[in-house]
């Protein structure tokens, strides 16, 4: 499955795709404190029970366009978000959901704008912060797609996928130790991550740790093929061929 175009990759190695966040929560209800209180006019009360029928009928248009995006019906999906977003221009799920739809059909600019509007509202929304790091790898801003990515981790330390992608972020930029630190907190955390095995294994051989390098290749590959993903599992499997038969013990 695949609604986001590759944002989480391997250094030099294979390119996997990864889902964009899709937030399926209820928006919050309006609180009790929110209605008025006794002696308030009329117009009050029915601006009030106004707002809170325009909030219900967003949060129902709002649920309709996750179900059509899960479909892939694209259009449809924004088209629900956007009603949603008339009615309540302050749910921030609509705006994240939205640009997830947008990236997906290619529409770069529209789904960063709509990114960060979410993150204007939800600053601390960290499926904003991660969605948008992702944009920016594949503008090849790192340092920019670092600053998302870390932000992602702070609202949630234990977001595997934001941590792997800081990893590669951070190898691409040269901090090896600090990259590898990254792939071994994504292990920890969901340990049939097969891609950061992948990535750890390549590091691994790199330095001529031929020992460590052939046990993180191994993982990878059983996870790849328990997962289902017989190509990674195949190009991992030529790699340990060659690590195998190199007299270097460099594959």
């Amino acid at each position: 499955m695949s609604m986001i175009k590759n944002t989480y990759f391997f250094i030099n190695l294979l390119t996997a795709a990864v889902t964009g966040i899709t937030l399926s929560h209820a928006s919050p209800a309006l609180s009790e404190s929110s209605w008025p209180k006794q002696g308030t006019n009329q117009s009050t009360i029915e601006s009030v029970v106004a707002q809170s029928q325009n909030k219900e009928q967003a949060q129902d248009y709002y649920e309709q366009g996750i179900s059509l995006q899960q479909q892939g019906k694209l259009d449809e999906a924004i088209a629900k978000y956007q009603k949603a977003l008339n009615l309540n221009p302050k749910l921030a799920a609509a705006h994240l959901n939205m640009g997830v739809a947008l990236a997906t059909q290619g529409k770069d600019a529209e789904a960063m704008a709509a990114y960060r509007t979410a993150l204007t509202i939800q600053p601390k929304m960290a499926e904003a912060h991660y969605n948008l790091g992702n944009m920016l790898v594949q503008q090849e801003d790192f340092i920019a797609a670092e600053k998302e990515y870390k932000a992602a981790i702070k609202i949630n330390p234990n977001y595997a996928k934001a941590h792997y992608n800081l990893g590669n972020v951070l190898a691409q930029k040269g901090q090896i130790e600090a990259a590898i630190q990254q792939w071994q907190t994504t292990i920890r955390l969901q340990p049939d991550f097969a891609e950061a095995y992948a990535n750890l294994g390549l590091i691994m051989n790199r330095s001529g740790q031929k020992d460590q390098a052939i046990e993180a290749f191994k993982k990878a590959r059983d996870l790849f093929k328990a997962q289902g993903n017989q190509e990674a599992a195949e190009e991992i499997d030529r790699m340990l061929q060659r690590l195998w038969s190199s007299p270097t013990g460099v594959a």
